[in-house]
């Protein structure tokens, strides 16, 4: 029996405030349709808060902490848990005071202005119960932080250009092509202006704090950031209190002041680590931090001195003090805490770019992010590759971004064979690059049409499959090859292809324990294929017979659950060093190439090659008919 299917859908137009967006309402509605429609959620386990109905509940901050703790406290291992937030985001600057405190919380913006932080989330993370899957999508800008930790993310935090991110960036561009998941992963905003809305590339996470050209209106409607200026949030948190004086320095104190219990944990422990700093003050001692410090003590000194002559001071500071924080260094800007791997994080928002709010000329409004994501699912779930040339499935909206990437002006093709594109490529200048249609308008490119392939192998001198056939047929020696994988079954043919032509061949992953089981290992529960022992078995002996060296790893890990990526990021590192010493590395496989772009090493290596499934059948030593065609060109 599966398990169950539960959602949270919070959607916040801030309407009559100078925050209103008018996309949110549509977002959170397609997103329930589409849970319920294609991935069979039932109505009744789907809680809807927006700010549409006033006398519904709102989605204030205590609202919907209030519901996500419930999303995750009721879950069983196997449950889908799926959080759904279209709104807006904001960065809170660091308050502490302390001199290394340097950093951004990033936050999304309920509609009472009680900021939930990404150490909010994180923290809800942990308490997944194992064998949960808890998916988040948020539809606003400064959310790419909310998980540090997640199975899987696309849409990057601010953080990462603005604090001491833990983790090596991912390279922009590589000649070699490293750049291409950080590419795709930004062409969310490219699927969108495929549709007919154009969203400024101009705004930056930097200028976000800046009010002007908040609304922006284009040539095919309107756009607006979901980026909350910190000037705006002040300026909305002065007139909810009637207090002129808040600025940065004050902002968790306002925060906390008016939500009490209700504030985010974050807060809560922030003001708590100041209290003690004001307690300090008053015995003569001296803060740690310098500068700002003394400034937040002293608005936080009149607050608790107005409190302690009132009589009031437990009751006003209690939420804040029954928190434990075990040094001050918890309550920074931008700290992070330890997330386990069951959660995935769908952002709006790129490292510097905002997330759009639009309005079509027709008065339909949605969110950038949300558009994209209902656009590919009802293209994956219904439509299928197109049916011959269709636009909205063009590659015409990644030309400006590829130009980005590379540095040149692109152009573009509207065709991918035929004398017109010809034409333009022989009269293409060295260094430049044309960017062909799309081929999959083509029916001929589905069916290995040998005839297509030989149009398209006609347009160049070389190919990245090239590269990988070179490399192969004719290597350097010693010739050394690492293969990974969960069966041994999926990799039969590129073992026995490699063992006609390497020196080395290393194996890992989990077809280890069957190789392992062959040669009368004890393997415990560990994965097995048990109608491939005796195929494990004659590779074996074949890979001596050769005098090929095919090694095992002779150490394991035991742990308590799979890291996928552990492994291949040690490779990863290892053969960036290899490279430094002259020898040729080459990359294949989208775990592979996460790993090398995740440790930040895809320039050193000497190829990274994007074939895919056609790079197995290639070292397989299979003839593809692109390939063929290129030899006949």
């Amino acid at each position: 029996m599966g398990g169950r299917k539960i959602a949270l859908l919070v959607g916040i137009n801030y309407p009559g405030t100078k925050a209103e967006l008018k996309g949110c309402y549509n977002d959170v509605d397609r997103m329930r349709r589409c849970l319920v429609d294609r991935f069979g959620f039932d109505e009744a386990d789907i809680r809807v808060l927006t700010d549409a109905d006033r006398s519904a509940p709102q989605p204030t901050g205590a609202n919907i902490r209030r519901a996500l703790a419930r999303l995750v406290g009721d879950a069983r291992p196997g449950d889908f848990l799926f959080f759904h937030y279209s709104g807006h985001g904001t960065r809170l600057p660091a308050e502490t005071g302390q001199h290394d405190d340097t950093g951004y919380d990033e936050c999304i913006v309920p509609c009472d202005m009680n900021l939930i932080t990404d150490q909010d989330f994180r923290e809800l993370v942990q308490k997944v119960p194992e064998g949960c899957l808890f998916t988040i999508v948020s539809d606003s800008c400064h959310s790419g932080g909310l998980l540090d930790s997640a199975k899987e993310q696309i849409g990057n935090s601010t953080k990462q250009n603005k604090t001491q991110s833990r983790e090596p960036d991912e390279p922009r561009h590589s000649g070699s092509g490293s750049g291409f998941r950080s590419f795709l992963k930004e062409t969310v905003r490219d699927v969108f202006e495929s549709e007919g809305i154009h969203i400024p590339h101009s705004r930056r996470h930097g200028d976000d704090d800046q009010d002007d050209g908040y609304a922006q209106p284009t040539g095919n409607g309107r756009t607006k950031n979901r980026s909350l200026p910190l000037s705006t949030l002040i300026e909305m948190l002065k007139e909810q209190t009637g207090k002129d004086d808040i600025d940065v320095g004050s902002i968790r104190m306002t925060l906390f002041n008016i939500f009490g219990d209700d504030a985010s944990p974050k807060i809560k422990k922030f003001m708590k680590v100041m209290l003690g700093k004001f307690h300090q003050g008053q015995s003569g001692e001296q803060g740690s931090g310098g500068g700002g410090v003394f400034g937040m003590v002293g608005a936080l000194a009149q607050e608790f001195l107005k409190a302690k002559l009132e009589g009031k001071e437990e009751e006003a500071f209690k939420p804040a003090l029954e928190q434990e924080v075990h040094s001050v260094d918890e309550v920074y800007a931008g700290s992070k805490a330890w997330a386990p791997n069951n959660g995935i994080l769908i952002s709006g928002c790129q490292t510097n770019q905002t997330s759009a709010d639009a309005t079509t000329p027709q008065g339909v409004s949605f969110g950038a992010l949300s558009n994209a994501i209902q656009t590919i699912l009802a293209d994956k779930h219904g439509k299928g590759r197109p049916k011959g040339v269709t636009p909205k499935f063009s590659l015409a909206p990644l030309v400006p971004r590829l130009s980005e990437f590379l540095g040149i002006q692109v152009i573009k093709a509207d065709d991918v064979v035929g004398p017109e594109v010809e034409k333009l490529v022989s009269a293409l200048p060295n260094g430049n690059v044309v960017l062909l249609e799309n081929v999959r308008f083509y029916k001929e490119e589905e069916k290995n049409d040998p005839e297509f392939a030989k149009k398209l192998a006609s347009l160049a001198d070389l190919y990245e499959l090239d590269y990988l056939v070179g490399a192969v047929s004719n290597p350097k020696r010693p010739f050394a090859a690492v293969i990974g994988g969960s069966k041994v079954s999926s990799k039969i043919g590129v073992i026995e292809s490699l063992l006609e032509k390497c020196d080395i061949l290393l194996l890992g992953g989990g077809m280890i324990f069957t190789f392992y089981k062959a040669q009368g290992h004890s393997i415990g529960s560990s994965l097995v294929e048990d109608d491939k022992l005796e195929l494990a078995t004659s590779l074996l002996r074949k890979a001596k017979e050769k005098g090929v060296s095919l090694m095992l790893p002779f150490d394991l890990v035991v742990a308590d659950k799979f890291a996928p990526d552990a492994s291949s990021q040690a490779i990863a590192k290892k053969l960036a060093e290899l490279s430094g010493k002259g020898v040729t590395t080459i990359v294949g496989g989208g775990d592979s190439i996460a790993a090398v772009e995740k440790v930040g090493v895809a320039d050193s290596l000497s190829h990274i090659s994007t074939g895919g499934g056609a790079s197995l059948e290639l070292l397989e030593g299979k003839e593809l008919p692109g390939v063929a065609a290129l030899d006949e060109a």
